[in-house]
């Protein structure tokens, strides 16, 4: 008669326990809270404009390297801004390029730095950029240019 009274109790002390629980910080479906509904926001007539690049181009571009991978290649690009400070290095492939041309050129494209800095060494502002580009995207492809403001570097194959 006491091990069923005892199992009992214990039964229910530890099912009042997991009210707490459910409703404490330390249960994971408590973390986020219950969704609200909105009003949706839809685009405009319109539409919505062409995402501008404001970064600008490298100074220099200083080398280019194309490693070739089992998938397709990687170009590998050093850009030497005018001074230090600058971020955001990518190498962006021009819209001008058209398909099946055999040319890929890309833009060395960075981010000014927030305040203006000092010009430094070379070594301290040497920027890299590096892309990936596929077996299918490099069928056909006989020249890789990457392009900053006073030169441009090509790569041929």
């Amino acid at each position: 008669m006491k091990r069923p009274l005892l199992g009992g109790l214990t039964a229910l002390v530890v099912l009042s326990g997991c009210a707490t629980v459910q409703d404490s910080r330390l249960n994971p479906f408590n973390w986020f809270g219950s969704s609200t509904e909105e009003v949706a926001t839809l685009a405009p007539k319109e539409g919505y404009g062409v995402a501008q690049d404001r970064r600008t181009l490298v100074q220099t571009i200083q080398s280019l390297n194309i490693a070739r991978v089992a998938e397709g290649a990687v170009i590998t690009a050093i850009g030497l801004p005018e001074t230090q400070g600058f971020w955001d290095a990518e190498l962006v492939l021009t819209p001008a390029d058209v398909p099946g041309s055999g040319t890929l050129t890309y833009e060395f494209r960075i981010s000014r730095p927030f305040v203006a800095s000092d010009s430094g060494t070379v070594q301290s502002r040497e920027l890299s950029a590096g892309k990936f580009i596929t077996l299918q995207q490099l069928d056909g492809v006989r020249q890789i240019t990457v392009t900053g403001q006073n030169n441009q570097r090509s790569v041929r194959r």
